[in-house]
């Protein structure tokens, strides 16, 4: 029997690219400085939840098969949009990639 594990993506500004320092002054200026702190802090929080249970000892990954919601190419293209997000800091990348 096979499983699906779900990961919804909740992108950070690594993952945004070019966007993403514009996204931040725009939130900030509607949200104020705090609240984007706030929202920044519950990102990291998921990632590192993410992270953790990925990490875990005795799961094992081996086999497991990884599909990108959005991600519209694969094989190399894939990954070089990939190692590009990991440059960039997206947690997301780093844990597909790794």
């Amino acid at each position: 029997m096979r499983s699906l594990i779900y990961v919804p993506i909740i992108h950070s500004l690594a993952d945004m690219g070019s966007m993403g320092s514009e996204l931040r002054e725009k939130s900030i200026a509607r949200l104020g400085e705090k609240e984007w702190e706030n929202h920044a802090e519950t990102i990291n929080g998921y990632w590192d939840a993410i992270e953790s249970w990925f990490s875990k000892p005795g799961l094992n990954i081996s086999g497991m098969k990884i599909y990108q919601d959005a991600m519209f190419v694969d094989d190399g293209m894939a990954m070089n949009i990939l190692a590009e997000g990991v440059k960039s800091g997206s947690r997301n990348s780093s844990i597909v990639t790794n």
